[in-house]
């Protein structure tokens, strides 16, 4: 069967660093990727709290170590390296990561093996998969945006030490979006998190662009968090993917996509 994405245009909006991927599958199924930033992932304003918390972790004095995403993977790797410090070959803590993307990310930047992962993309579904007891640490590296619920549901049941390991801030670059909309040179929008969207609406508005260009165009959000975003933002037509995998994004666009027997768009 051909892919519904031959030939479509699909906005990327991921950060540059991590918008490799998605590209190449995207070019796979015979879709030109279409690169627009929406955010940027940068170091804290103060990162003591974060060196702190490491070299309590390298030292033995938490008992787990709960990954929320590849942008905290690849910032507690940052740090460990800048403050010349070394995960333990035999780490006295477990790791319970969202997602295989972030899963996958441990192991190859940190080493870090036997990691407990949670199929939803959601801080909370998280939280509730890490088995930690009462008296027990967890160190919880988030996002400068993080919303506090997800941590406040292990709290109840363990020491959670929330630390700021990177911040979110609109991204740059790219192609002129808001003049591809206007002339209807873009068939649909891929959203990889909720923070994603915000920069979005924020950036296209910055650029001089229009929402209202944007009801005619798929959109597509890797897990439900993301599509509430979208939801909230006006994107009444996204699709949400059934796991939280750029794969698993790319079927959601597929499906958004596929024109049905009518032959109309399925958005």
């Amino acid at each position: 069967m051909t892919s519904a994405l031959l030939g479509k245009r699909v906005v990327n909006t991921r950060a540059l660093h991590q918008a490799g991927e998605l590209d190449r599958l995207l070019r796979e199924r015979g879709a030109t990727p279409v690169s627009y930033p929406c955010l940027a992932i940068v170091p804290p304003l103060d990162p003591a709290p974060l060196d702190e918390a490491l070299c309590e972790l390298v030292s033995g004095r938490f008992d787990w170590l709960a990954l929320t995403s590849a942008n905290a993977v690849r910032a507690i790797a940052e740090r460990l390296e800048a403050r010349h410090l070394r995960l333990p070959a035999e780490t006295g803590f477990a790791t319970a990561a969202i997602g295989r993307t972030t899963a996958r990310a441990a192991e190859s930047a940190l080493g870090l093996r036997q990691i407990v992962v949670s199929p939803e993309g959601r801080g909370e579904a998280l939280a509730r998969a890490i088995p930690a007891s009462s008296g027990s640490r967890v160190l919880w590296p988030v996002s400068d945006l993080a919303k506090p619920e997800a941590a406040d549901l292990i709290r109840r049941r363990a020491a959670v030490t929330i630390v700021t390991a990177y911040r979110t801030v609109i991204g740059t670059g790219g192609v002129d979006l808001p003049h591809l909309l206007r002339s209807r040179r873009v068939d649909a929008v891929a959203f990889a998190s909720p923070s994603a969207v915000d920069g979005f609406v924020a950036r296209l508005d910055t650029d001089g662009g229009d929402l209202a260009d944007v009801e005619c165009v798929a959109v597509a959000c890797l897990g439900p968090s993301t599509q509430e975003a979208a939801l909230s933002r006006g994107f009444a037509q996204s699709r949400t993917s059934l796991s939280p995998t750029l794969p698993a994004l790319i079927e959601t666009l597929e499906v958004a996509l596929r024109p049905p027997a009518g032959g109309a768009p399925s958005w």
